[in-house]
């Protein structure tokens, strides 16, 4: 019913609790948890039949590229996105699955079952605008993902994008 996608570079110390976030999930639908690791030095290993951990062995040339592999790794019809360095609620998963059936048919949902930190002191369960959404593949299959070509070229030639414009930087002699 719902895939979990989170992407992770050298973070197993966040990245572990936002596994057990995920494995403390208290829904009777079909979940998985679909990890991203882009960092060729470290190989996680974590063996769970509802957490699969992609090694992937280059770096990815942007968070759109990471992206875009991940939703293409997920199984399930709706996806939700968990950073590394954030939690699940025990009912977050649940509460999705529950509105996507009563409400079906939308691209995208929301999830208020996210722990929400202020100075590393809990402050309620919520969502935020980087966390809490879950997408319908049909609306993934309709983003029109960066030519991931110009991507790779523009960082080789050292321009970086600043304030939404391409900035040319110069390179050292």
């Amino acid at each position: 019913m719902i895939s979990v996608l989170t992407l992770t570079y050298k973070r197993h110390h966040l990245l572990e609790e936002a596994i057990e976030s995920f494995l403390r999930q208290t829904t009777p639908h079909p979940k998985e948890m679909v990890i991203i690791n882009d960092c060729k030095d470290i190989d996680y290993v974590f063996h769970h039949p509802e957490v699969r951990i992609i090694n992937h062995k280059e770096r990815f040339p942007s968070i759109p590229a990471k992206l875009k592999f991940g939703f293409e790794q997920c199984k399930y019809n709706h996806m939700y996105r968990l950073d590394d360095d954030d939690l699940l609620s025990p009912t977050a998963l649940s509460t999705a699955c529950e509105d996507i059936l009563e409400n079906p048919g939308y691209d995208v949902y929301r999830s208020e079952g996210f722990y929400f930190f202020v100075n590393n002191v809990f402050q309620r369960i919520t969502s935020n605008i980087n966390n809490g959404n879950i997408y319908s593949k049909d609306y993934i299959n309709r983003i029109k993902w960066p030519d991931l070509v110009l991507v790779r070229m523009l960082k080789s030639h050292s321009i970086k994008e600043v304030d939404g414009l391409n900035q040319k930087i110069k390179s050292p002699p």
